[in-house]
């Protein structure tokens, strides 16, 4: 991976991978702090939408999608399908970033919320989204009446990524689901080249420890 404090961000995160919460070998975020984050700009939010184009001060990115944004955690490519030593390396820090998410939401909002991205129907537009973007397992917790999700993907023995959406939560929620007729047409596809050419040129690292 590329060092530098943007190293996730770089051009050489396409090839090489890349997990938000560290630069380099430096932990540079952790779980806790990205949910934190999160959590105060959905709050704040309320008073000044649409949410700003960046997350935590241009490290994390929010790439926008309609009523929905996308904060992505990680990207993992493997060659031809076998493990190499610096993808298990990345493997494992996103993994352990996602144990951190999971543990922040679940202390500040208790248990998650499983979606089955496997089965598919007319009332389920969201989840069928997922699983149209290779999603293979999500979680949500309610934070102000705005969706957490978890995502992760993959894509056969090739990639693995994670992200952080942001939705409303009655995209998710089975008690107080939108009506259907109010539902956007959804396009919640998205790739580490999106998040690379998102970046701008002046946007700084995070520096959260």
């Amino acid at each position: 991976m590329t060092r530098g404090i943007r190293s996730a961000w770089a051009p050489a995160s396409l090839h090489d991978g890349a997990v938000v919460s560290f630069d380099g070998d430096t932990l540079i975020a952790t779980g806790g702090a990205i949910v934190e984050a999160i959590e105060n700009r959905v709050r704040d939010a309320r008073a000044t939408r649409p949410l700003p184009p960046t997350l935590l001060d241009g490290a994390v990115r929010l790439l926008e999608r309609g009523e929905a944004w996308i904060a992505p955690l990680s990207f993992v490519p493997f060659a031809a399908g076998d493990r190499l030593v610096a993808g298990e390396r990345l493997a494992t820090r996103a993994a352990e970033l996602a144990r951190g998410v999971v543990s922040a939401c679940w202390f500040a909002h208790g248990d998650p919320v499983e979606i089955d991205v496997e089965a598919t129907g007319s009332d389920r537009p969201y989840a069928d989204e997922l699983a149209r973007t290779g999603a293979r397992s999500a979680s949500w917790w309610d934070v102000d009446g705005t969706a957490l999700v978890l995502v992760h993907y993959r894509d056969g023995g090739r990639t693995e990524r994670s992200a952080v959406h942001l939705v409303p939560v009655g995209w998710v929620s089975t008690t107080r689901p939108t009506p259907r007729k109010k539902l956007p047409r959804m396009d919640l596809d998205w790739s580490w080249g999106d998040v690379v050419s998102s970046l701008p040129d002046t946007a700084i690292g995070i520096g959260l420890r």
